[in-house]
């Protein structure tokens, strides 16, 4: 269930970085141009010097050009800064994304997949519990029942009598939980030695 709000915000930010970026090239080139003037001022006067030539018309309208330059240099920064400070694009904030989340994804994500997720793990649990017990149950009948049999028949027969239940760890695996199956599951893996099993092979895939 995909946090809508995250891609508005994804969408603001490049909008916000492409207003800026845009701010920042026009300051970027009103300062060249206003360094270029200057260079320019400075190249003409040093050549009048060297030729003797008469250039204050040039250098006056150079000197104009430079103030009118520095004019436009300086009210691109002043515009970068207002746009930086005032973020126009800029719809919704960290704060409002930060209640989105709390207030409404939370509540409709537990509503449409955990609260279903964890009525299942309930279900699961008690009917597990009931299963285990019932299993329990029986094999106490069932050895209370042997225990009268083997007295009647006497030492000699006792150990000659099968047995139900469990009698090897892999068995006990295959139908109960145990601390290992807990850990696996909990990290979110399925125990390795559940795909020796037919009953229990492909689980979670």
């Amino acid at each position: 269930m995909k946090f809508k709000m995250l891609d508005t915000l994804i969408d603001q930010k490049a909008q916000l970085q492409s207003g800026f970026d845009a701010m920042a090239e026009r300051e970027r080139q009103a300062k060249e141009n206003y360094h270029a003037k200057k260079a320019e001022y400075e190249s003409t006067i040093t050549e009048s010097v060297l030729s003797g030539a008469d250039v204050t018309k040039d250098l006056d309208k150079l000197a104009k050009e430079i103030e009118e330059a520095k004019t436009a240099y300086e009210r691109r920064v002043h515009e970068r800064n207002i746009y930086s400070a005032a973020r126009p694009a800029e719809k919704i904030s960290s704060d409002d994304v930060v209640n989105a989340w709390n207030n409404e994804y939370v509540p409709e994500f537990n509503k449409k997949k955990r609260d279903p997720a964890l009525n299942k793990l309930i279900s699961v649990k008690r009917a597990y519990a009931e299963a285990l017990l019932e299993y329990k149950g029986i094999i106490r009948e069932f050895d209370n029942e042997k225990y009268v049999v083997a007295n009647e028949l006497g030492d000699s027969y006792r150990y000659q009598l099968k047995d139900v239940s469990f009698n090897f760890t892999r068995e006990r695996e295959k139908f109960t939980l145990g601390a290992h199956d807990l850990r696996s599951l909990e990290s979110g893996k399925v125990p390795d030695y559940w795909n020796h099993h037919e009953e229990l092979n492909g689980v979670g895939k």
